[in-house]
Order: structure tokens, then sequence, then C-alpha cells
């Protein structure tokens, strides 16, 4: 009874809560567009494009006419060890089954224009790429957090590490060979080949030696790099998107 009762309780503040934003998305500027829905069997692009958004040292997207770009880059070590997330035991299958499909939903939703349609709150995405990307790198983080916590019982880490690396490094290469886009050129992919192939040699003496502590402070080493070079390259898009922001608006005024 308090479960359903609470249930019900929550529902409806939410539902509340909800009706505000509902009817201002009827009063937006773009509800005419939004009123055409597009088919569920149409893509913005390639599947594998978006995956090579998971790439270090390159620029946060502002904003694209390639609509299916995502802001999904938290870490290279976070994708390449997911795949170890779905054979942790002690995690009911249920809930890593809920895990896997809603990556799987979430990921297919930025190419896809109908699932697109449907989380952006049936709204075309406008200016900004995917905003519900945030929801996407929260769940591969959690999945993260709960591999690194249970790394020492897993007996296949480096086929795990294999596999994730080569679909990444097959993205970058069909991303680099097919955009037209200039930050998707395979010269901009070098740094996630380097990063990737450092990876796959730590993991590679991470299985072979029986000190795996100082590998471990290796690993943990290469990613701090790895993200600080980026957050670097991000920090200083931003920087100068702020300065020629100010400048044009000084200029108008």
């Amino acid at each position: 009874l308090r479960l359903a009762v609470s249930s019900i309780s929550a529902a409806g503040l939410a539902a509340f809560s909800l009706i505000p934003f509902y009817i201002r998305t009827r009063y937006s500027p773009y509800t005419s567009g939004d009123d055409v829905i597009p088919s569920a069997f149409s893509w913005f692009g390639n599947i594998l494009y978006t995956l090579s958004d998971f790439s270090p040292a390159r620029e946060g997207i502002i904003t694209t006419p390639q609509e299916y770009r995502a802001n999904i880059y938290c870490g290279l070590i976070a994708f390449l060890m997911l795949p170890l997330y779905f054979a942790i035991k002690r995690i009911k299958k249920s809930v890593r089954l809920r895990v896997g499909l809603y990556l799987l939903l979430t990921y297919l939703a930025f190419n896809n224009q109908l699932l697109n349609y449907i989380f952006h709150g049936l709204h075309h995405q406008w200016q900004v790429p995917n905003r519900y990307a945030g929801f996407f790198v929260f769940m591969i983080l959690v999945a993260f957090a709960d591999i690194i916590s249970d790394l020492e019982s897993h007996k296949k880490v480096l086929p795990a590490i294999g596999i994730s690396s080569a679909i990444l490094c097959l993205s970058y290469i069909i991303t680099g060979l097919k955009s037209v886009e200039m930050d998707s050129r395979i010269e901009r992919f070098i740094p996630g080949f380097i990063f990737i192939g450092i990876y796959i040699v730590l993991f590679v003496l991470y299985a072979a030696l029986n000190s795996k502590r100082v590998v471990l402070r290796c690993i943990y080493a290469l990613t701090c790099i790895e993200l600080l070079v980026s957050s670097f390259i991000s920090l200083r898009l931003l920087f100068i998107f702020s300065i020629s922001f100010s400048v044009s608006n000084n200029l108008s005024y």
C-alpha cells in the first residue's frame, strides 16, 4: 500500500512539474517544424560516425550541420572497458540487461531521426547537438565505476579491451575517410590511435605480469594525461569562442 501510494504521488508530482514545460513546447517558435514527425527509418548518417566522437584531443561540438554528432567523450578507458560490465556476476542479469538496452537505445537515438525527435521531447534539435547525451555519459561512468570496483575478478580483460579498441578504431577510420567536416579528418584521430595503442600495451602487461598494481597506476596516469590534454583543447575552444563573441558584440554596439 505504501509503495502504491508513494508511486502514484511521485508520478503525480512529476506530471504537474512537467505540465509547464509541455505548454512551453506547444508555444515554441519552432512548433510548426516540430509538428513534422520524422520516419523511424530516417537516419542522419553512418551509425559508426557517432561512436567516433568518443575520441580525445578534439574540440567540443557547439553546432554542426551533421546532427548525429554527439558530445559523449568522457575518457577512452570508460568505453574500452565497457564490455567487462556485462560479465560482472554480482550485478543481476536484469540490471545489466537494462543498462545495455538503455545505452543501445540512447546511442541509436543520436542517429535515428525519430528516436532523436522523441528524446528531445518531441522537438527537432537546434544548435546544440543531442542535449540528452549527458544521460548516456552518466550511464557509461556508472558502469565504469562498477568495472573498476570488480576489476580483479575479470579473467578476460584483454579480449574485452581488444574488441572495444577494434570497434573504436574502425569508427575513426570510417569517419575520417567519409566525413567532409574539418574536425573529422583522419589526422584528427591520431591522438585517439596513439592513446588506444598505449592502453593496449599496458593491458597486455596487466594480463602478463604478477605485479598488477604498478600497471594500474600507469593506466591511471595515462588516463589523467588523456583527460588533461582533451580538457585543454576544449577550454581553448571555449576561450576563443568567448573572445570572438565578446568582440562581435562590442562591434555591434
